[in-house]
């Protein structure tokens, strides 16, 4: 009879165990992936920082300091390709329209994760008397 006791108290220690690993197996997923969106909000919000800044060098009246400024090639399309944030990167595609009274240049940078736009920032700047 004490064995049949012993017995059914280690399969209930047994089960208890399990239950508790079951449990932490969970909650660590659960910060696993907490962590995880942590990290992507931290790099999405470097991203769009970063993007802004862009955006207002390309908003900026020098335009010789603008393309000294960004330092980068474009590719055949036209589209600047700058150095990722955090696996986000940004492109820039810059944009002219002559007028009769001057020149707007217009910009949009886009932030690419994983080939999904997260977001796009338009940009301009319009220059008096003065053509491409």
């Amino acid at each position: 009879m004490k064995s049949k006791n012993v017995n059914a108290l280690l399969v209930e220690i047994m089960i208890a165990v399990l239950c508790f690993s079951l449990a932490s197996i969970v909650i660590l997923q659960t910060f696993v992936t907490a962590h995880n969106q942590s990290v992507l909000a931290e790099d999405m919000t470097e991203a769009l920082l970063s993007a802004q800044n862009l955006a207002d060098i390309v908003s900026a009246e020098d335009e010789d300091r603008l393309w000294d400024m960004l330092a980068v090639e474009q590719d055949e399309e036209g589209v600047y390709h700058f150095p990722d944030v955090g696996g986000i990167s940004l492109t820039l595609k810059v944009t002219y329209e002559e007028t009769e009274a001057g020149v707007l240049r217009r910009g949009t940078v886009n932030a690419i994760y994983q080939d999904q736009v997260l977001f796009s920032l338009p940009c301009a700047h319009y220059s008096e008397g003065v053509s491409q």
